[in-house]
């Protein structure tokens, strides 16, 4: 029995064919990955249980890993546009208002953001760029629930593609578009 042997079998779930993946992956598939990926970055004693997609997949740099994680406290000072772009690189979506997880908003100085981990969505509340204040809320009525002092948020998706990832694949995208003209 696995469980005698370690304290967590953790499953990464993987489709077949990436575009079903994309069409039909669930919330709950996202975070069973991501959850898996962290508990292997963070050397905690797991087995993770895939089949032979899971184990062709291609995953992201322990680096990238690293990056695509924030952590928020209050009276600490933040840029907007460094929220925003690591965010999106977390696999978040934009939208403009909240509601399920793995989206997150920006209106002025405010951002909600709904992780997959959290049973609620937070919003970070932002005097200038420094952070006032962190709360969590209900996403039917946008009443506070609750308050935090710190707050770590991990990514939504395992498909984590850095900044100069994307820079790379956009040049090289654009320079065999070009030859093929």
């Amino acid at each position: 029995d696995l469980a005698q042997l370690t304290t967590a079998a953790i499953n990464f779930p993987a489709e077949e064919a990436l575009a079903t993946e994309m069409a039909i992956s669930s919330p709950e598939l996202r975070l069973q990955r991501v959850a898996a990926l962290l508990a292997l970055r963070r050397q905690e004693p797991v087995i993770v249980v895939t089949s032979l997609a899971g184990a062709e997949r291609l995953l992201p740099q322990p680096a990238a890993l690293d990056q695509a994680q924030l952590t928020f406290s209050v009276g600490q000072t933040y840029q907007f546009a460094d929220i925003k772009a690591t965010l999106m690189m977390m696999g978040f979506t934009a939208t403009k208002l909240v509601q399920t997880p793995g989206e997150f908003a920006q209106r002025g100085a405010i951002f909600d953001i709904y992780p997959l981990t959290g049973d609620e969505p937070i919003r970070l509340d932002f005097f200038d760029d420094e952070l006032d204040q962190i709360k969590t809320f209900d996403v039917s009525t946008q009443k506070s629930t609750g308050t935090l002092s710190t707050i770590s948020i991990d990514p939504v998706t395992d498909f984590i593609v850095s900044e100069a990832d994307y820079t790379a694949a956009t040049d090289q995208i654009e320079a065999a578009f070009n030859q093929y003209r």
